[in-house]
């Protein structure tokens, strides 16, 4: 008899049913490895090992199948293979869509569905200066642009922190767009040589990938000339992208905020080390804006800045609040003084209301005039949602969180608090959610994982939130003291007292050589069951006039404290029991 030929043995052995079965298998099984690495931030590699053993494993199947099906023990007829692979094949398809929108939701945080008006993302400009020193001036250009821009209700400028996310993860332009929710992108590059600066825009819209208008600006580097074309970009802007600027929106757009060139390159400067966000930036831009307004003394911005920066110096960086926010009502009224429609400066003295006064009809008066004066500010958003949130009115908190979101969508600062809006609001797994899809963009934020933690706890986890806040504390390092309490918190809750005492130690060591905010003692004795102690640092705590004021009231932290008399008195000793009811 004749030997079959090889497509007979192939069909035999019903290789082509065990090939097909096999790759069915396998991409469920990489697809399903794909989705685990991505809720569970498993390192990429994982995913990389599990496609090259599939690979491999094809090979291997193929061999045992030939080898068994000479040996006619093969017991899967055909068909029951080809009904395994179209099952596989379903599954996943699944399991792909939902990977894909797993991936959607962590790099996309959720944005105001209601806010339609026309998104412009303005890339950071590219300095092609032949000194590299001089990006600082690019930087200051991209800002002014994007200030001016967001004088305009009729527009949504997405916010620099946000476009500058993509210098360092550089996309095509599209992608940007599509990433932040934009209609429109704008393109920047600057070159300063000697006496002479150039600046060259274009606007392009995304859906149909036209050119909208693009213009070279090659002048004397002077103060009216740099203003007066950062005007112009502004204006050409919103004219190709069809938007009504209003007349007294014309006249913010072309306001010049100094004359001097030199405070204005101060200025610039200054906000480029404040961008640093650490201690040493917020105080070297404290002495270049001081040093702009040596140059110019009429330069309202320069005290803003001044303002912001003292502002943000309580925030976990051991700065006394009792020293440093009188500093900040003094450089903000001076702004104000100089200029009453600075929305800057009205934002910074509503910051003061908030984290220092705990007057909250003030604060929530300033933001809403700073919103007033500049529609896409988004600080003032922020801010007002904290307002909100103070007052337990968790609803309009998001809502005003999602509108910042919408101007800036990769900001760290407001990521970290969307994530803290939504725990103290009692939407915990949403917090969780929230905060997985903002670590994939800032992976090594160390309050974006403490604030994960405090969720973790909520949902009945601890010890995967002890792990989060012992991350966020290494992470943290030297930079902000927030986690440590919390982590602190977090080990009374598990029983483990020792290393509770433990972080007490590290703060009261702390304490002989800076300020710390004494509600964070508060926070560990909570998580030891110790409210005497708790009560005690938070009278101190009240003395130091400290920020414990607008978040102790609505934080599941202080919930043991709702019952205790001592801390209902307290809350309304500082005007704020409207967060108990």
């Amino acid at each position: 008899m004749r030997d079959p030929s090889i497509l007979q043995r192939l069909k035999e052995r019903k290789m082509v049913q065990w090939t097909l079965a096999y790759l069915a298998g396998a991409w469920v099984l990489v697809e399903f490895t794909s989705l685990l690495v991505t809720q569970f931030h498993w390192p990429e590699i994982i995913g990389q090992i599990v496609t090259v053993l599939a690979i491999f494993g094809l090979l291997v199947v193929l061999v045992i199948a030939w080898y068994h099906g000479e040996k006619g023990r093969q017991w899967v007829s055909g068909p029951e293979l080809l009904m395994i692979a179209l099952l596989l094949l379903i599954a996943g398809g699944v399991l792909s869509m939902l990977g894909g929108d797993s991936e959607r939701d962590a790099h996309v945080p959720s944005r105001d569905a209601a806010d339609d008006r026309p998104g412009v993302a303005v890339l950071p400009c590219e300095n092609i200066s032949p000194d590299p020193a001089d990006a600082y001036l690019a930087g200051g250009i991209h800002d002014e642009i994007l200030l001016k821009l967001s004088k305009i209700a009729a527009l949504r400028p997405i916010g620099r922190q946000s476009t500058e996310w993509f210098r360092a993860n550089p996309s095509a332009p599209a992608e940007v767009a599509s990433e932040l929710g934009a209609s429109f992108i704008g393109e920047c590059r600057v070159r300063k040589a000697g006496d002479r600066i150039r600046v060259t825009f274009q606007l392009s819209e995304v859906g149909t990938g036209s050119l909208l208008w693009a213009q070279e600006y090659d002048q004397d580097y002077t103060v009216e000339n740099l203003f007066d074309m950062q005007s112009a970009i502004a204006q050409q802007v919103a004219d190709a992208m069809q938007a009504v600027v209003l007349p007294e929106e014309r006249a913010r757009i072309e306001t010049r905020p100094t004359e001097s060139l030199q405070a204005y390159d101060l200025y610039l400067l200054g906000r480029s080390y404040w961008d640093r966000f650490s201690e040493a930036g917020f105080q070297r831009a404290i002495e270049l804006f001081e040093e702009a307004i040596d140059a110019d003394p009429e330069f309202a911005r320069a005290y803003a800045g001044v303002a912001d920066s003292y502002a943000l110096l309580t925030q976990g960086w051991g700065q006394p609040p009792v020293e440093v926010f009188p500093r900040v009502r003094e450089a903000a009224e001076k702004a104000l003084d100089l200029d009453p429609d600075l929305a800057e400066a009205h934002a910074s003295l509503g910051a003061v209301s908030l984290f220092f006064d705990w007057d909250l009809d003030a604060a929530v008066a300033s933001l809403r005039r700073a919103i007033e004066l500049d529609p896409n500010y988004t600080t003032a958003h922020h801010w007002l949602a904290i307002c909100h949130m103070a007052r337990a009115r968790h609803e309009e908190a998001l809502e005003e969180a999602r509108r910042a979101l919408a101007l800036d969508p990769l900001s760290a600062y407001i990521n970290m608090n969307m994530g803290y809006f939504l725990y103290v609001a009692g939407k915990y797994e949403e917090a969780e959610e929230h905060d997985l899809g903002a670590l994939q963009i800032f992976p090594e934020h160390p309050l974006i994982h403490a604030f994960m933690g405090l969720a973790r706890i909520r949902l009945g986890r601890v010890q995967d939130a002890i792990e989060d806040l012992e991350k966020a504390v290494a992470l943290a390092r030297e930079d902000t003291l927030i986690p440590l309490p919390f982590l602190g918190y977090a080990y009374g809750l598990a029983g483990r007292e020792e290393e509770a005492r433990g972080v007490l130690r590290r703060l009261h060591t702390l304490l002989e050589g800076q300020f710390v905010n004494p509600d964070y003692f508060s926070v560990v004795h909570l998580g030891l069951g110790e409210l005497d102690e708790a009560m005690e640092w938070l009278y101190q705590a009240r003395e130091a006039r400290t920020d414990w004021a607008f978040w102790f009231p609505v934080d599941p932290v202080a919930y043991p404290l709702h019952e205790d008399a001592r801390f209902v008195e307290l809350v309304r000793e500082v005007g704020l029991e409207e967060a108990l009811r």
